[in-house]
């Protein structure tokens, strides 16, 4: 039986199918890469779900599962080519930014599934 080297570890890598022992200069150190950061300020950015209701060039009514009609800057998105061709009528997920205004500026809009009992809760 070989004896195993002092400078591999007994942790092992699943590695294209393969287990594999790992360097010891490639393991972490007990609390390697923790540092004290401050803690971050709550996030701005939010995600809804809803139905567009109206089109107005790069502005959007949205109707979410509340019932409430929100207004939707997609403009970010599209520059960003980050939206799915809108269609009134469908469901979509909308991230981004709201404004002082309550204008929601999108970040990303995609298509979401029909159901409203699919949608994850709006954040």
């Amino acid at each position: 039986m070989q004896r195993t080297s002092s400078k591999l570890i007994a942790m092992a890598a699943l590695v294209g199918g393969f287990c594999c022992a790992l360097p010891l200069s490639c393991a972490a150190a007990p609390g390697a890469g923790t540092t004290s950061e401050a803690p971050r300020p709550e996030s701005t950015e939010h995600i809804v779900f809803g139905r567009i209701r109206s089109i107005e060039g790069s502005r959007l009514s949205i109707e979410t599962r509340s019932k409430t009609v929100i207004q939707v800057d997609a403009k970010p998105a599209i520059q960003a080519r980050r939206i799915n061709v809108p269609v009134v009528g469908r469901a979509v997920r909308v991230h981004g930014t709201y404004d002082a205004k309550g204008v929601l500026h999108a970040d990303n809009v995609q298509s979401a599934k029909d159901s409203e009992l699919l949608w994850p809760a709006d954040k």
